[in-house]
């Protein structure tokens, strides 16, 4: 009996050593094992971040810049920047006016500036530039102009358009068209984000790659004028020329 009572007495003993030897294992390591398994994901981020620079070093190498600039400036040749509605007025005008078709009316809307706090109206939605005309013009120069606005920078949707023939006196035959049109000429959102140093590239789709082959063979017409190179005279004329 007393052999078995100093056996589990020396039994408890070793197991509260081994309790005692666990605990303070646990106190002096356990951070340790945190610091360790921190450290371990800093430099799992690290090495994915490490691999996404030099994919994005890899594009970037790859890049033309000529055609990079070529897609940017056909961009915003096609989708303006936001309230640049000059170029679509300037657009619509020029075509009616080669084709020799009389604008009677023209009315257009830049849509809100501001909204009543001063804070720009947030929305995910593109915003459009809509124009209001009427007009009048031969049958073939309307038609001609109609088809000339829809394949035209920037890019113009046709929402409404109502047409009224007139029928030439001498001839009996169809000869000018008189109506009135709705378009819309969306302007481009500005980005929310800038492009992050750890983010990939956006690349461009094949879809995306032909929408800008069809939209190269686009009419776009310049709105940049020529201005005189002769030097102008600025202040007054010196009263002490020199000989």
């Amino acid at each position: 009996m007393k052999n078995t009572v100093k056996f589990v007495k020396s039994q408890a003993l070793l197991v509260l050593i081994t309790f005692v030897i666990a605990g303070i294992g646990l106190y002096v390591f356990m951070p340790k094992f945190k610091e360790y398994q921190e450290i371990k994901k800093e430099i799992e981020a690290q090495n994915q971040r490490i691999t996404v620079l030099t994919r994005k070093l890899n594009d970037l190498s790859s890049l033309s810049e000529k055609e990079l600039e070529d897609n940017v400036d056909l961009s915003l040749k096609s989708v303006p920047a936001e309230k640049d509605f000059y170029v679509v007025v300037k657009n619509i005008k020029n075509i009616f006016g080669q084709e020799g078709i009389l604008l009677s009316a023209f009315q257009f809307t830049v849509g809100e500036i501001s909204t009543q706090s001063a804070k720009k109206a947030a929305s995910d939605l593109p915003e459009f530039f809509g124009v209001s005309l009427s007009f009048s013009g031969p049958v073939d120069k309307t038609e001609r102009a109609i088809s000339r606005l829809e394949n035209s920078l920037p890019l113009l949707s046709i929402d409404l358009l109502k047409l009224t023939s007139e029928y030439s006196s001498s001839s009996g035959q169809l000869g000018n068209y008189t109506g009135s049109m709705n378009l819309k000429s969306y302007f481009a959102l500005l980005p929310k984000t800038l492009g992050a140093i750890d983010k990939e590239l956006p690349k461009i789709s094949s879809p995306q790659k032909k929408q800008l082959e069809e939209l190269s063979a686009y009419e776009y017409y310049s709105t940049e004028e020529e201005f005189p190179t002769e030097g102008i005279a600025v202040g007054r004329e010196n009263p002490f020329p020199v000989y």
